[in-house]
């Protein structure tokens, strides 16, 4: 299976679970990625226990997080479920999202019975057997919209990101002027 264009391009090497990036997120670029507010995010901090602990700037939020945390506002947003209603399953959730590879969440839909307080994994194309009230979530869009965002595609202004390497110049040649 071919290896994701961000990852080729930002140079990154695969983590070895799941053969993710060991990339991690500041929770402002969580919530620019997501298009979360402030509030927003410090509340969904205290209802969701997997973000418990994690404070300040620094980058502490893995892919895997991001997805959870983009499932998780499908759900709010799309089926208008209150945050604190997926506390109980959101320690299962990221979970499912740090042990599985996205290649395999990308084919799958998820299904969450919130009163039973259970995930379950399943192949697209399946027809699964579920209960009478269960929330299904195609990972397909979620996962698609996540690698436009780590491509740096969602800009709606025309203007590209330049994807060149770091280059170091030396002071003398920087004083003059002068590149590489």
């Amino acid at each position: 299976m071919p290896t994701r264009y961000w990852t080729a391009i930002l140079g990154l090497t695969p983590n070895q679970t799941c053969g993710t990036p060991n990339l991690k997120l500041t929770p402002g670029q969580v919530r620019e990625a997501l298009q979360l507010s402030q509030d927003t995010f410090r509340g969904w901090r205290s209802a969701l226990a997997p973000l418990n602990g994690r404070s300040g700037y620094t980058p502490c939020f893995s892919l895997a997080d991001l997805l959870a945390l983009a499932i998780v506002k499908t759900i709010v947003d799309g089926a208008g479920v209150r945050i604190s209603a997926l506390g109980p399953v959101a320690p299962a959730l990221f979970d499912l999202t740090n042990q599985t590879a996205w290649p395999l969440l990308e084919r799958s839909l998820l299904i969450m019975d919130l009163r039973a307080g259970t995930l379950s994994l399943v192949a697209e194309t399946q027809s699964p057997r579920t209960g009478v009230v269960d929330l299904r979530v195609a990972c397909r869009p979620i996962l698609a919209s996540l690698d436009e965002w780590l491509r740096g595609e969602q800009r709606g202004d025309g203007q590209h990101v330049l994807r060149f390497p770091l280059t170091s110049i030396d002071p003398e040649r920087r004083l003059a002027g002068g590149g590489s």
